[in-house]
């Protein structure tokens, strides 16, 4: 009976392992291939994006993400997990006489079962806090954190500056003009090239590009850029 126990929570431990390991770099490479794919963005449209349907997304897109990011950390995760358990199975059958030569001096250890395992679990901890720390890196990248901080405190940007129009006065020129919008839709700035203010390495509008430069463009830097959003107000 305690055999048996004692191979059930093996079991659950090492499934337990896997989703952690999967989790992490299913997490680090999603957020480097969102980087890679659609720039360094306010991490608010981030939220928007992931809770908003699907329908008319292109599965180019979604397919490049099941090869870069899914497939990849799901072989990554069950690699790491089947060497754990290699070690374990070859550390307790055999005993290793390591010898070493550093600065021309020999170094001999013998890797007894007790030692492997805690080089197993230091390798196993240095691998969760390296997986950590890369993912804190790519989520400050995404501002993430700033994200946050702007949801978690209170704004008085509606008290201060909606206007009701029903309580608005305006007032038209008596030589009034026609004013024609043309709105493209699906059509934002990321789509310029870096150096002017988009996300990309090759600017793929360069004549609404040279259109905004020339004209009155409302931007939220001195290049292209575009409108800035407050937290919570895009959803």
């Amino acid at each position: 009976m305690k055999r048996k126990l004692h191979s059930t929570k093996n079991i659950i431990s090492k499934i337990v392992l896997l989703l952690v390991l999967f989790t992490l770099l299913l997490a680090t490479t999603s957020a480097t291939w969102f980087l890679n794919t659609f720039g360094e963005m306010d991490f608010s449209i981030v939220v928007y994006q992931l809770f908003s349907p699907m329908v008319g997304t292109s599965s180019g897109i979604l397919n490049n993400y099941v090869e870069v990011c899914l497939y990849p950390s799901a072989v990554r995760a069950l690699f790491m997990l089947l060497f754990y358990v290699y070690w374990d199975v070859v550390t307790r059958k055999v005993c290793i006489d390591i010898d070493m030569y550093l600065f021309r001096r020999e170094f001999k250890m013998r890797l007894t079962s007790k030692k492997a395992q805690i080089i197993k679990y230091t390798a196993l901890i240095g691998s969760i806090i390296l997986l950590i720390a890369n993912l804190n890196n790519k989520m400050l990248q995404m501002g993430v954190q700033e994200y946050i901080g702007e949801i978690s405190k209170n704004s008085t940007l509606f008290e201060d500056y909606y206007v009701d129009p029903n309580n608005a006065d305006i007032d038209f020129p008596e030589n009034k003009r026609n004013l024609l919008l043309i709105y493209m839709e699906s059509m934002e700035s990321t789509y310029a090239s870096t150096d002017v203010g988009g996300a990309k390495s090759l600017n793929y509008i360069p004549e609404l590009t040279k259109l905004a430069e020339e004209n009155i463009n409302f931007s939220d830097n001195e290049k292209l850029g575009g409108a800035h959003n407050y937290a919570g107000v895009t959803v």
